[in-house]
């Protein structure tokens, strides 16, 4: 690939733990060396990365005791942004089920002590509706820091984008960004939700429609695509969504915007 990008969608390692005695647990373990390997392959320059392990409800309960866990699993992130030599970026995993004042507490712990530059939200692992009253804190918190929120979108009942856009609404200074576009499902609500909300970005990852991709940029212009990966260690996942960017049919300055300058741009980076 010879198109510099940046992954706005990476996670870090975990286990995702059972929901039910016949679900099994799902692993998903690599090394910080294994993905900056395939960020060197795919010329992705930098990734914005969260760890799956805070994104449970559940891991709070159990890591919330044990030494080096306190917020979570988010330490696990830093570890590996540590080690990446500058090519990771953190996007912090709050517990909205804590205290307005933890919670407020720790993204800005995490911002200002780390430096991370994204806040991901998952409520569907997490188990709560995408516009929870739970969640006013955090996105509190965002509009005061101007940091980009991340959901993970399309799974109903609670990442619907109706429910985003609530929240877009209610914090008109917050780019809330969907991750996956609505996926196969929810495709229509976005494109219809938002022409109403302008703080409203969409995020490729997931998304096999490229027909509403294409349109999507034609009515409200590249600049509220971001390109991600979702990568979780499958060999070849960022060049294959990095392709379905490239073959999307607009021109070649809005897939500039898509995969980089866009990124640059929330991240706030030179």
């Amino acid at each position: 690939m010879s198109q510099e990008v940046i992954d706005f969608h990476v996670h870090f390692p975990a286990n995702i733990y059972p929901k039910s005695k016949e679900e099994k647990q799902k692993q998903f373990i690599y090394r910080i060396d294994q993905l900056i390997e395939e960020m060197d392959i795919s010329n992705t320059k930098i990734a914005v990365i969260s760890s799956i392990e805070p994104m449970l409800r559940s891991s709070w309960l159990v890591l919330n005791n044990e030494k080096g866990k306190r917020y979570g699993g988010n330490e696990t992130a830093f570890e590996a942004i540590k080690q990446s030599g500058g090519r990771l970026i953190g996007a912090f995993v709050p517990n909205c089920f804590q205290n307005v004042e933890v919670i407020k507490r720790d993204i800005q712990f995490f911002t200002e002590q780390y430096h991370f530059k994204v806040i991901k939200i998952h409520p569907w692992l997490g188990a709560f509706p995408a516009n929870s009253k739970e969640l006013y804190p955090v996105f509190e918190a965002a509009t005061e820091l101007e940091l980009p929120i991340l959901y993970h979108s399309g799974t109903i009942p609670f990442t619907t984008p109706a429910e985003m856009f609530d929240m877009a609404k209610r914090f008109p200074k917050v780019k809330v960004v969907l991750g996956h576009s609505g996926e196969t499902e929810l495709w229509h609500d976005v494109m219809a939700l938002a022409e109403y909300a302008d703080n409203l970005f969409i995020e490729t990852s997931g998304q096999p429609n490229r027909i509403f991709l294409e349109q999507f940029v034609q009515r409200y212009g590249s600049e509220r695509v971001l390109y991600g990966s979702d990568w979780l260690g499958t060999p070849g996942k960022m060049i294959f969504r990095q392709l379905e960017v490239n073959e999307i049919r607009i021109s070649e300055y809005d897939k500039n915007n898509i995969l980089i300058n866009n990124a640059k741009r929330l991240l706030k980076l030179k």
